[in-house]
């Protein structure tokens, strides 16, 4: 289940069954506490021309705010991946933040970021490396362009291991969150468990060798 849906069936149930006035926001916290994490992540290739031009993991989560505004929650969206940019690889990184409103039911209050970034295991980032970035076509979202080096083998390393850092800020903001994607989400049931697999990693590793074969192929001719 997609999760704005369920967080507003979930939100509904609780302010319906609040007796007292002034319990529903406590309670509202609580379930988005509870529910806080990854809620799903999709292997997607991307096409051009009907040609393999990119190769992405989409993702989809929900996470309590310790930095800006404490005890409100985000819900983000975003993907990161490798594109063909002008006939040469890139990693690109998009994130779409917007804050959950306890008081105005299922009110979203974008959170755009100036910056977005890839975190290493090892707490190094491709921030250095940026090329470009623009705001999303969402609104509350950033999409950013950077180089292969050091981009690629922090994306790799992250599949590997199934778990992928992604560092963003909050407007112009100086201070980053850090948002922990687990890459084995595949999507929640409809009581908000997760259902995991390896297969999204899986088919991005493919996706991806496929399309560095393809732009080799097109730099040799």
């Amino acid at each position: 289940m997609a999760l704005s849906r369920l967080l507003i069936i979930g939100l509904c149930c609780l302010v319906t069954g609040t007796a007292e006035a002034g319990t529903a926001e406590p309670i509202l916290k609580n379930y988005l506490e509870e529910h806080q994490g990854t809620w799903s992540v999709k292997s997607v290739p991307y096409w051009t021309n009907g040609k393999l031009t990119g190769c992405q993991l989409t993702f989809n989560a929900l996470q309590e705010d310790q930095l800006y505004r404490i005890g409100t929650f985000q819900k983000i969206i975003g993907s990161v991946g490798i594109m063909s940019v002008s006939g040469t690889p890139a990693v690109i990184v998009k994130v779409v933040v917007n804050e959950l409103s306890t008081t105005n039911l299922g009110k979203l209050i974008p959170r755009a970021p100036t910056r977005a970034y890839l975190i290493g295991p090892d707490f190094k980032t491709n921030a250095s490396a940026l090329v470009s970035s623009t705001k999303s076509e969402l609104p509350g979202g950033i999409f950013a362009i950077y180089q292969v080096d050091p981009s690629l083998n922090i994306l790799m390393e992250a599949v590997k291991s199934k778990e992928l850092m992604i560092g963003f800020n909050d407007g112009e903001g100086k201070s980053d969150t850090q948002l922990r994607i687990q890459l084995t989400v595949q999507t929640r049931t409809d009581d908000g468990k997760p259902v995991y697999s390896e297969q999204m990693a899986k088919d991005f590793a493919k996706c991806s060798i496929i399309l560095f074969n393809e732009i080799e192929s097109n730099l040799q001719k």
